[in-house]
C-alpha cells in the first residue's frame, strides 16, 4: 500500500507492541511479587510489613500504562529500580545465600523490574508509542486519567496520614 492509503497506527492497532510488552511485564512482576508475598505470609503466619506495596505497585504501573499517565510512568520506573536493586543486593552480600524457589522468584522479579524501568524511561520506541497513543486520546480518557490520578493521590495522602497517626500512638 502506498503511504497515503495505508491506515494510521491507532486505526490498525499494529505497532503498540512496546506498550503491550510493558503492560505484560508489569502484570508478570505483580504475579511474582504476590507469589512471594503469599508464601512468606503462610510461612510466617503473620503480616509482612510493606509487602502489599511491592505487590500493588506493578498493578498501578500497569494501569498507568493503560491510561498513558506520565506520572505513573516516571514514578513507577523509579519504584521499580529501587525495588529491583533492593532485591538484588542480598545476592551480592558476603554471607552465603540460601537458594530456594522464593529466592529465585525474587531474583526473576528484580531483573524484570529493572528491565521494565529501563523500558519505561530509556526506550525511544516505547516513548514514541506512548506519546503517540497519548496524543490520540479523547476528552473522556483524559478525564478518566485525571480522576484516577486524583483518587490515587488522595489515597496516598490518607494512607500517609493514617501511618503518622498510628506512629504517634
Amino acid at each position: 500500500m502506498s503511504p497515503e492509503i495505508a491506515p494510521s497506527l491507532p486505526e490498525t492497532g499494529v505497532g503498540n507492541q512496546y506498550l503491550f510488552l510493558a503492560f505484560s511485564l508489569a502484570i508478570i512482576i505483580a504475579v511474582l511479587e504476590a507469589t512471594v508475598l503469599m508464601n512468606l505470609w503462610n510461612a510466617h503466619s503473620g503480616s509482612i510489613d510493606g509487602g502489599i506495596y511491592r505487590t500493588s505497585a506493578p498493578i498501578i504501573i500497569a494501569l498507568g500504562i493503560i491510561i498513558q499517565s506520565n506520572i505513573v510512568r516516571y514514578l513507577g520506573s523509579v519504584w521499580l529500580v529501587v525495588m529491583g536493586i533492593a532485591s538484588l543486593k542480598p545476592l551480592f552480600a558476603p554471607s552465603s545465600m540460601n537458594w530456594s524457589a522464593l529466592t529465585i522468584l525474587l531474583l526473576i522479579s528484580a531483573v524484570l523490574s529493572v528491565a521494565l524501568a529501563v523500558m519505561l524511561v530509556a526506550s525511544k520506541d516505547f516513548g514514541k508509542q506512548f506519546s503517540l497513543t497519548r496524543s490520540k486520546h479523547s476528552r473522556l480518557k483524559k478525564t478518566i486519567r485525571m480522576c484516577i490520578i486524583v483518587v490515587a493521590s488522595l489515597g496516598a495522602i490518607i494512607a500517609t496520614y493514617n501511618d503518622v497517626v498510628n506512629l504517634t500512638r
